[in-house]
């Protein structure tokens, strides 16, 4: 543990003047735990869990989607009737544009 001597310094306000001091004021330097984020420590276990698969475990095969009737469902209802995967449904988009003749 290291120690600094430091005198203590004051300014007085009226006349601008430092005024040393003749006691001497201890510093100590010690050492700061590391900080440690529990937050994050917390999400790493949780990402852990839910990455974790079982054994054997495969992903559920789809069948491929019908993209006319897709392209029906939106344009009469407004939405799909089922969830549809995202590089499903970007190859739907283009293959309308190419169909529309937009490219």
């Amino acid at each position: 543990m290291e120690t600094d001597q430091v005198q203590d310094v004051t300014i007085n306000d009226t006349s601008d003047q430092i005024v040393e001091s003749d006691v001497p004021m201890v510093i100590e330097e010690t050492e700061a735990p590391e900080h440690v984020n529990v937050g994050y420590q917390n999400w790493l276990a949780l990402r852990q869990e839910w990455k974790r698969r079982p054994d054997g475990w495969q992903p559920a095969k789809r069948k491929p989607i019908d993209a006319d009737q897709t392209y029906e469902e939106l344009s009469t209802h407004g939405q799909f009737s089922q969830k549809i995967p995202l590089p499903e449904l970007v190859k739907l988009i283009v293959e309308m544009w190419e169909y529309d003749g937009v490219n």
